[in-house]
Parts: C-alpha cells; sequence; structure tokens
C-alpha cells in the first residue's frame, strides 16, 4: 500500500508541477505517460531483487575516485552492460552521497538519447551498483589523451553532443553544474 501511495504522490507532484508550467500539452500528456511507464517497470524489477551474482564480469573499462566501471554480461540474457561499481564509504567520507544519488536519479528518469541509459540499480553491504548501457568508445578525457587535438569539425560534433546531454538534463529540471567544492 505504501508503494501505491508514492506512486500516486510522485504522478499527483508531476502533474501539479506540470499546471503551473508552460509545457505544451501534448508534451503533458507524454511526460505523464512516460512516468507511468518508468513507474510500471520499476514494480516489475522490485519484484526481481538483482544482484551482483546475476551478472558475468568481464572487464575493467575504466576507475574512478570511488571505483571502477567493468564490462559485465546478463547471465539470463547473455545482454552486455557497463557496471558501475562505487564504493559506498568512499562516497560517505567524501560527502558525495547526494551527488551520487542524483547522478541515478538523472539516469533514471531522463530519456534521451545524449545520456546513457541505465538499467538497474542495487546495492550490497559494501557497493552501490549502476547497471548501465554499454557505449564502446570511452569518455572525452580517453578521445582527448589519445588524439591530443580535435579538427575542428570533431571539436564542434563534441560541443553539440555535449549541448545537447546537458539541455535534456536541463528539461528534467537538473542543472548540470562542473564547479567543485
Amino acid at each position: 500500500m505504501k508503494n501505491i501511495q508514492e506512486r500516486k504522490e510522485r504522478r499527483w507532484m508531476l502533474e501539479r508541477k506540470l499546471a503551473s508550467s508552460d509545457v505544451p500539452k501534448e508534451e503533458q500528456i507524454n511526460l505523464i505517460k512516460d512516468l507511468e511507464r518508468k513507474e510500471t517497470e520499476f514494480m516489475r524489477l522490485k519484484r526481481h531483487k538483482i544482484c551482483v551474482d546475476d551478472f558475468e564480469l568481464l572487464t575493467i573499462i575504466g576507475r574512478g575516485a570511488f571505483g571502477e566501471v567493468r564490462l559485465c554480461r546478463e547471465k539470463k540474457s547473455g545482454d552486455i552492460y557497463a557496471m558501475k561499481k562505487l564504493k559506498k564509504s568512499e562516497m560517505l567520507m567524501r560527502g558525495q552521497v547526494e551527488h551520487v544519488r542524483a547522478e541515478r536519479n538523472l539516469l533514471a528518469e531522463v530519456a534521451s538519447h545524449c545520456i546513457v541509459k541505465l538499467y538497474y540499480s542495487f546495492q550490497d553491504a559494501e557497493y552501490l551498483y549502476l547497471i548501465m548501457e554499454y557505449l564502446p568508445g570511452g569518455d572525452m578525457m580517453t578521445l582527448l589523451m589519445r588524439e591530443d587535438t580535435l579538427t575542428e569539425n570533431v571539436a564542434k560534433f563534441y560541443i553539440a553532443q555535449s549541448v545537447l546531454a546537458i539541455e535534456s538534463i536541463h528539461r528534467h529540471n537538473y542543472i548540470h553544474s562542473t564547479t567543485r567544492k
């Protein structure tokens, strides 16, 4: 019953927010349908408690401040994903829990070809796991280290993609900030 009430509250909050905005009616309907689809998907996933054992860990494709990103294969389907494994104690120690929570929420909420898709998130006693779409090619830092200098056309392409990504985030009322404390 608690889940049903929370679901109703999320829909009511979205409807209230849309009513006080100047979003076109057709887009409002699409946003409500999108929320309903995500709520249904969430409930389906909640019935099956997914864990790290559901994946075959393949190779490390990146390291960050709190952990690593691995290429993995879901055992049941054979699908390939990127698994971001974040050490919870590091996040707590560095005061980054809210930032990581915002990242997870953003990835779960924003459906855009410019933003990597989040399929699952779960945790155990030590780690938080984000199972995301695998996009071969790496990140911008890797590209810049490999290429050293980008041609003007390539730079324009990546700048345009970055602008589209930030715009899609803003459309969902997230503010992207590159400043650090």
